[in-house]
C-alpha cells in the first residue's frame, strides 16, 4: 500500500522546496467553526450589505472578491476577526504524526508553510508541534491579499518565480491545488485528516 509520506518521498527526490499547507495537512485544528460564517458576515456587511455571503458559499472566494472591490479595510478587518476567533476557538491540535516527523528529520529541503489561517494560529501550531524551527518561512492570511486558491502567496517566497520547478506543494484541498496549478508547480494530496470531524461544539 502506498501511503502519503512513501508519495511525498518519492516526488521530493527532484524538489529542494516543499511547502505545506497547515490545518488538516500538518494537523487539525480542534475548532469549531460554526459561528466563523455569522461573524465573518457581519463584517462583510460593513462594507456590503448585499454581499451574499452564507454558509455553504465557497469563504476564500467571497473573500477574494470583496477584497478587491473593498480594499484595505475590509481585508484588515477580516484578518483581525480571524485572528480573534482562532485565538478563542482553538483548543489544539490533533497531528500528522508521520508527517511531523517527516518535517522533523528531513534536513535535505527548505520547508514552508502556506496558510490561510491567521499567522498566530500556525505559529502556535508548530510550536507545539516542535517543528516550528524546522520551518524556513511562514506564508499566512496576515501576509497576503488574497487567499487560496489564488497563488499569490509564493511568490512571496524568495526566488519562487525563477525556479518553480524546484518546488512541490503538499495541501488537503481544492484551493491548495488549484492555487498550485495556477502558480505552475508540483502538488501532492494530503487526505490523512479527509474523514475527520471535530466532535462537538461543546467540547
Amino acid at each position: 500500500m502506498t501511503t502519503m509520506i512513501s508519495k511525498l518521498k518519492q516526488l521530493s527526490k527532484n524538489k529542494s522546496n516543499l511547502i505545506f499547507d497547515f490545518d488538516k495537512t500538518i494537523a487539525q485544528m480542534e475548532i469549531d467553526w460554526s459561528d466563523w460564517h455569522k461573524g465573518v458576515s457581519q463584517v462583510y456587511e460593513k462594507y456590503d450589505k448585499q454581499h451574499g455571503y452564507k454558509r455553504g458559499k465557497n469563504p476564500h472566494q467571497y473573500y477574494n472578491d470583496l477584497s478587491v472591490k473593498h480594499g484595505y479595510d475590509l481585508i484588515e478587518d477580516v484578518k483581525k476577526f480571524v485572528s480573534d476567533y482562532e485565538q478563542e476557538y482553538t483548543k489544539s491540535f490533533t497531528p500528522y504524526l508521520e508527517l511531523v516527523d517527516f518535517i522533523k528529520q528531513n534536513k535535505s529541503h527548505k520547508k514552508y508553510v502556506f496558510s490561510s489561517n491567521a499567522r498566530s494560529t500556525v505559529e502556535l501550531g508548530l510550536r507545539e508541534l516542535g517543528i516550528f524551527d524546522s520551518i524556513e518561512k511562514i506564508i499566512s492570511r496576515d501576509d497576503v491579499k488574497k487567499l487560496k486558491p489564488d497563488p499569490e502567496g509564493f511568490y512571496l517566497l524568495d526566488g519562487f518565480a525563477q525556479h518553480k520547478d524546484s518546488y512541490l506543494m503538499i495541501g488537503d484541498s481544492k484551493a491548495d491545488q488549484l492555487a498550485a496549478k495556477r502558480a505552475g508547480i508540483s502538488f501532492l494530496k494530503c487526505d490523512y485528516f479527509g474523514t475527520y470531524q471535530f466532535s462537538s461544539k461543546s467540547q
